[in-house]
Protein backbone atom coordinates (compact mmCIF):
# COMPACT_ATOMS: atom_id res chain seq x y z
CA UNK A 1 0.00 0.00 0.00
CA UNK A 2 1.14 3.55 -0.66
CA UNK A 3 0.09 6.20 1.86
CA UNK A 4 0.42 9.80 0.70
CA UNK A 5 0.11 12.29 3.53
CA UNK A 6 0.70 16.00 4.12
CA UNK A 7 4.34 16.68 5.02
CA UNK A 8 3.36 17.62 8.59
CA UNK A 9 2.03 14.06 9.17
CA UNK A 10 5.24 12.23 8.17
CA UNK A 11 6.55 12.37 11.77
CA UNK A 12 3.34 10.70 12.99
CA UNK A 13 3.62 7.78 10.56
CA UNK A 14 7.39 7.50 10.20
CA UNK A 15 9.01 9.02 13.27
CA UNK A 16 10.88 12.21 14.01
CA UNK A 17 13.27 13.48 11.34
CA UNK A 18 12.04 10.99 8.71
CA UNK A 19 11.27 12.16 5.19
CA UNK A 20 9.27 9.00 4.39
CA UNK A 21 9.19 5.34 5.43
CA UNK A 22 8.44 1.74 4.54
CA UNK A 23 6.95 -0.40 7.30
CA UNK A 24 6.06 -4.06 7.05
CA UNK A 25 7.02 -6.85 4.73
CA UNK A 26 6.26 -7.86 1.16
CA UNK A 27 2.67 -8.81 2.07
CA UNK A 28 1.76 -6.02 4.48
CA UNK A 29 4.22 -3.27 3.61
CA UNK A 30 3.17 0.34 3.50
CA UNK A 31 5.13 3.13 1.85
CA UNK A 32 4.41 6.49 3.44
CA UNK A 33 5.50 9.53 1.45
CA UNK A 34 4.70 13.23 1.58
CA UNK A 35 2.17 14.68 -0.83
CA UNK A 36 3.48 16.93 -3.56
CA UNK A 37 5.05 17.13 -6.96
CA UNK A 38 8.76 17.62 -6.73
CA UNK A 39 12.07 15.91 -7.30
CA UNK A 40 12.27 15.27 -3.54
CA UNK A 41 8.90 13.49 -3.46
CA UNK A 42 9.84 11.44 -6.52
CA UNK A 43 13.16 10.49 -4.91
CA UNK A 44 11.69 9.43 -1.55
CA UNK A 45 8.99 7.39 -3.31
CA UNK A 46 11.68 5.52 -5.25
CA UNK A 47 13.77 5.09 -2.10
CA UNK A 48 10.83 3.56 -0.22
CA UNK A 49 9.86 1.40 -3.20
CA UNK A 50 13.39 -0.02 -3.08
CA UNK A 51 12.67 -1.17 0.49
CA UNK A 52 9.56 -2.95 -0.79
CA UNK A 53 11.58 -4.65 -3.54
CA UNK A 54 14.20 -5.62 -0.97
CA UNK A 55 11.55 -7.02 1.40
CA UNK A 56 9.88 -8.95 -1.41
CA UNK A 57 13.00 -10.44 -3.00
CA UNK A 58 15.43 -10.55 -0.03
CA UNK A 59 18.05 -8.56 -1.91
CA UNK A 60 20.15 -7.41 1.04
CA UNK A 61 20.03 -10.27 3.56
CA UNK A 62 23.29 -10.30 5.49
CA UNK A 63 23.03 -13.65 7.26
CA UNK A 64 24.51 -15.62 4.38
CA UNK A 65 21.29 -17.47 3.54
CA UNK A 66 20.43 -15.39 0.50
CA UNK A 67 21.79 -12.40 -1.27
CA UNK A 68 20.31 -11.87 -4.69
CA UNK A 69 21.99 -8.48 -5.11
CA UNK A 70 25.42 -10.09 -5.54
CA UNK A 71 26.60 -7.73 -8.27
CA UNK A 72 25.58 -4.64 -6.32
CA UNK A 73 26.99 -6.21 -3.12
CA UNK A 74 30.37 -6.68 -4.84
CA UNK A 75 30.36 -3.30 -6.57
CA UNK A 76 29.67 -1.54 -3.25
CA UNK A 77 32.22 -3.80 -1.44
CA UNK A 78 29.64 -4.62 1.23
CA UNK A 79 31.51 -7.69 2.56
CA UNK A 80 34.64 -5.63 3.17
CA UNK A 81 32.61 -2.82 4.73
CA UNK A 82 30.85 -5.32 7.03
CA UNK A 83 34.18 -6.77 8.20
CA UNK A 84 35.50 -3.27 8.94
CA UNK A 85 32.31 -2.35 10.78
CA UNK A 86 31.47 0.46 8.36
CA UNK A 87 27.98 -0.93 7.62
CA UNK A 88 25.41 -3.10 9.36
CA UNK A 89 22.31 -5.09 8.53
CA UNK A 90 20.28 -2.78 10.78
CA UNK A 91 20.31 0.91 11.63
CA UNK A 92 22.18 0.31 14.90
CA UNK A 93 25.22 2.17 13.52
CA UNK A 94 22.99 4.93 12.14
CA UNK A 95 20.65 5.31 9.18
CA UNK A 96 23.46 6.08 6.76
CA UNK A 97 25.37 2.89 7.73
CA UNK A 98 22.50 0.47 7.06
CA UNK A 99 23.01 -1.80 4.07
CA UNK A 100 19.31 -1.56 3.28
CA UNK A 101 19.43 2.24 3.27
CA UNK A 102 22.48 2.30 1.01
CA UNK A 103 20.66 -0.10 -1.33
CA UNK A 104 17.55 2.12 -1.31
CA UNK A 105 19.55 5.30 -1.96
CA UNK A 106 21.40 3.59 -4.81
CA UNK A 107 18.08 2.42 -6.28
CA UNK A 108 16.77 5.98 -6.02
CA UNK A 109 19.84 7.22 -7.95
CA UNK A 110 19.25 4.57 -10.59
CA UNK A 111 15.97 6.34 -11.40
CA UNK A 112 16.48 10.00 -10.57
CA UNK A 113 19.18 12.60 -10.26
CA UNK A 114 18.04 13.69 -6.79
CA UNK A 115 20.68 14.45 -4.18
CA UNK A 116 22.29 11.37 -2.67
CA UNK A 117 21.87 11.53 1.10
CA UNK A 118 24.62 9.16 2.27
CA UNK A 119 27.72 11.28 2.04
CA UNK A 120 30.32 8.99 3.64
CA UNK A 121 30.04 6.31 0.94
CA UNK A 122 29.50 8.62 -2.02
CA UNK A 123 27.06 8.44 -4.87
CA UNK A 124 27.00 5.18 -6.81
CA UNK A 125 29.07 5.22 -9.98
CA UNK A 126 28.04 3.63 -13.28
CA UNK A 127 29.47 0.25 -12.25
CA UNK A 128 27.36 0.16 -9.07
CA UNK A 129 24.22 1.29 -10.91
CA UNK A 130 24.70 -1.27 -13.70
CA UNK A 131 25.18 -4.05 -11.14
CA UNK A 132 22.09 -2.92 -9.23
CA UNK A 133 20.00 -2.83 -12.40
CA UNK A 134 21.10 -6.37 -13.34
CA UNK A 135 20.39 -7.70 -9.84
CA UNK A 136 16.92 -6.18 -9.69
CA UNK A 137 16.09 -7.48 -13.18
CA UNK A 138 17.31 -10.96 -12.22
CA UNK A 139 15.24 -10.92 -8.99
CA UNK A 140 12.09 -9.56 -10.57
CA UNK A 141 12.13 -10.07 -14.34
CA UNK A 142 8.85 -8.19 -14.79
CA UNK A 143 10.59 -5.02 -13.58
CA UNK A 144 11.88 -4.24 -17.07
Amino acid sequence: MIRIVPQRQIDFYCGAKATSCYVGDSDTGTLTVPAGRSLVVAAVLRHEYAHHIDATYDLTLTDGTSNHAVGWWRARKIDQRLRRGEVAGTTRRGWERSIREIFAEDFMRLHTNAPYRIRWIGRPDGNVLDALRRDVLRAMPTYA
